[in-house]
């Protein structure tokens, strides 16, 4: 399905940021432990909105709406080594919020 995606921000720490703390954390990884075969990143997403044309099905039923938002003001952050789960029920929008973030959905 085509969308449309509205990103308030989704940024990657700054490159210079990360090569310091990639820095410390491969000193440290250096006394003790292993060697991770990537490199850790931090994104955080803030306000992201994607919505759909609306279904002919629902049109038929009398939603006048032209387009039907799926997600609306999601905000959050996914950081290396920290566990982190993305929950709610059946239809809250889990896989939609994972394939926008990855760029398989796009507006």
């Amino acid at each position: 399905r085509n969308g449309e995606c509205r990103r308030g921000s989704v940024s990657p720490r700054t490159l210079s940021s990360r090569q310091e703390t990639v820095g410390a954390e491969t000193s440290h990884s250096r006394k003790r432990g292993m060697v991770l075969p990537f490199e850790p990143h931090s994104i955080t997403f803030d306000e992201v909105t994607y919505s759909v044309g609306m279904p002919q099905e629902m049109r038929n039923r009398g939603v006048v709406e032209d387009k039907l938002v799926l997600l609306k003001g999601v905000s959050g952050a996914f950081r290396p080594g920290v566990l982190t789960a993305l929950m709610g029920v059946t239809g809250a929008g889990k896989t939609t919020l994972m394939d926008v973030l990855s760029g398989r959905k796009t507006g």
